[in-house]
């Protein structure tokens, strides 16, 4: 468990490092250049569709401890040029910075989760998604938190020079854990990515629950990484510090969620109901949002978002991550991840389209409308039905025993 915390703490870092310097590209360009606003998160999820399809097996054929420090190495050059170019408002070429920082963000995380099972004890591999995916969630949100809110409160120079240097220590950690190894076939490092996605797609549910993923993300994370900052802009006419608050709402929620509201509620409900309650009650926070563009409101009911998102998430993602064969882990987590950031893209530019067009208010109910429906489907799926009532200690190697993979 030793080993897992430190492979932990080091990725909550570079997850918060990464959604700091995304935010604050966010508003810099909101207020200098807005027109490129937009562009900075497509081209930061956008990474994930080139590098998902063509490259999914990569921490399957380089020694993911390795492949861990090379990530970790990439965000030395990243923060510095990143440093220049907001000094010099090269703001194109930050879009460049900010894919490159999806690259990273890409491959960290499923890497991560795929080492898990080989540095716990397999009584504590529930609890240790549960905790990984708790921890994912807060950072990606106290990312942006600091990122808006810091914007306004610090000098961004000294800031970044500090995230620079705090890279330095979280390194070493992760040099510490195991003899580096660069042992590989680099012709193994790319491959077709139609016979990866058939096979992929041979897993009914890890393919169903993906394609909903998409969808969901495509709406959610438009919301938190676009809208929320052009309504505090341009609606309610506040500083950047208010978005930072309603990041910090949602991780408020992420951490009552998952401390407490998880825990009471997956006493008495089945994993079935609390996930499509759970996505029920996050669809009609778009609509709360859409009826009260108050920044108060929406700091109330971004706790709500908060508790919602982190409930739905534990209790797939905890099982599903046990069900995954280990010869197949590396490559089905980053699928998993290229395929639930695929749409975000898409999501972000619908997002800009119908609020420059038609208003705000109109995208949220937009919103709501396209998660009301994934959540009936899911509640119809028989794949997401069988999945989910499966009991905690039949779930590993599920989807061997199911679909042969």
């Amino acid at each position: 468990m030793k080993q897992f915390l430190k492979l932990k703490s080091t990725e909550v870092y570079f997850t918060v490092v990464i959604k700091i310097l995304l935010a604050l590209a966010i508003w810099l360009t909101l207020e200098s250049a807005p027109l490129l606003t937009i562009w900075l998160p497509v081209a930061f999820f956008s990474s994930r569709i080139f590098l998902g399809g063509f490259f999914p097996n990569v921490s399957d054929n380089i020694d993911k401890y390795t492949f861990i420090l090379i990530l970790q190495l990439i965000m030395f050059p990243a923060l510095v040029s990143y440093l220049y170019f907001i000094n010099t408002e090269s703001y194109g070429y930050l879009i460049l910075v900010i894919f490159l920082l999806g690259v990273i963000d890409a491959y960290y995380a499923p890497t991560v989760n795929a080492l898990i099972p080989d540095v716990v004890r397999e009584e504590q591999l529930h609890s240790a998604y549960r905790i990984s995916f708790f921890l994912m969630a807060v950072s990606n949100a106290a990312g942006l938190t600091i990122g808006f809110a810091g914007y306004e409160v610090f000098n961004l120079n000294y800031l970044i020079l500090v995230l620079l240097a705090a890279c330095v220590p979280m390194f070493a950690l992760n040099f510490g854990l195991r003899k580096v190894c660069f042992d590989f076939e680099p012709s193994k490092l790319f491959v077709n990515p139609l016979k990866n996605f058939r096979e992929y797609r041979a897993v009914k549910f890890e393919f169903e629950w993906s394609i909903c993923s998409l969808i969901i993300n495509s709406v959610v994370v438009a919301f938190s990484t676009f809208i929320i900052p052009l309504a505090v802009k341009e609606v309610m006419d506040a500083s950047s510090i208010y978005v930072g608050l309603m990041e910090a709402a949602v991780s408020l929620g992420v951490i009552i969620g998952s401390i407490y509201v998880h825990k009471e509620l997956s006493r008495f409900l089945s994993d079935r109901v609390l996930v499509i309650a759970s996505l029920l009650v996050l669809s009609f926070c778009f609509l709360l949002y859409s009826f009260a563009l108050n920044k108060f409101a929406w700091m109330i009911t971004s706790i709500i978002f908060g508790v919602a998102l982190v409930v739905n998430n534990t209790t797939v993602e905890s099982k599903r991550s046990i069900a995954i064969s280990e010869k197949n882990r590396g490559m089905f987590q980053t699928i998993h991840s290229l395929l639930i950031q695929a749409g975000v893209p898409v999501g972000l530019l619908i997002s800009k389209v119908i609020s420059d067009r038609l208003s705000i208010e109109v995208s949220l109910v937009a919103g709501f409308l396209t998660l009301f429906v994934v959540v009936v489907y899911l509640a119809c799926s028989k794949h997401t039905t069988d999945f989910l009532r499966t009991p905690l200690d039949k779930i590993g190697g599920y989807y061997d025993r199911h679909y042969g993979y």
